[in-house]
């Protein structure tokens, strides 16, 4: 999909923008914001990976 579509993606839905490392030929580091809001349905989601989200 490559880097400018993810980023629009996240943008139009407000979800914290990623960061791209381009600083090593050949190789991109991304970094993803954020934080675990409920470490019970994390788990859980975890442990069943055949919910539907």
């Amino acid at each position: 999909m490559g880097i400018p579509m993810i980023y629009n993606i996240q943008k139009s839905r407000c979800f914290p923008l990623p960061t791209y490392d381009l600083s090593i030929v050949d190789r991109v580091s991304v970094t993803i914001y954020g934080r675990v809001l409920d470490k019970n349905y994390t788990q859980l989601l975890h442990a069943r990976g055949d919910l539907d989200l």
